[in-house]
């Protein structure tokens, strides 16, 4: 699994230009992925977002969109990191720091 080294450097990217181009399309894609709920439906905004995450089609986005064939989307830990990845990025450039700390390569990337 490769979910943690894409987060990282996406928000070393936000860190880089707080309030630019990249922040402000997570912070939207994040409320779309919220307000259409979680879904691994190709054409729905969770999946949407959670493809700057992970490659198009692969296991990794399988997990992320928390799709049944995965047997970890099961697992409170990995869901919660994954509403985390959500989550945070709805601020835009100000808490993608803490998302760094939330979400961990032993659970998300297990």
């Amino acid at each position: 699994m490769n979910i943690k080294p894409k987060l990282d450097d996406i928000i070393t990217q936000v860190e880089a230009a707080p309030g630019g181009a990249l922040s402000t399309r997570l912070m939207n894609e994040a409320i779309a992925a919220i307000l259409g709920g979680p879904s691994s439906e190709a054409t729905s905004a969770w999946r949407t977002y959670m493809k700057n995450f992970a490659e198009d089609p692969s296991p990794d986005l399988d997990r992320l969109t928390l799709k049944n064939t995965d047997p970890a989307t099961n697992d409170p830990e990995v869901k919660k990191q994954v509403v985390y990845m959500v989550a945070y990025f709805v601020c835009g450039s100000i808490t993608p720091t803490t998302t760094r700390q939330k979400v961990t390569a032993d659970i998300i990337d297990q």
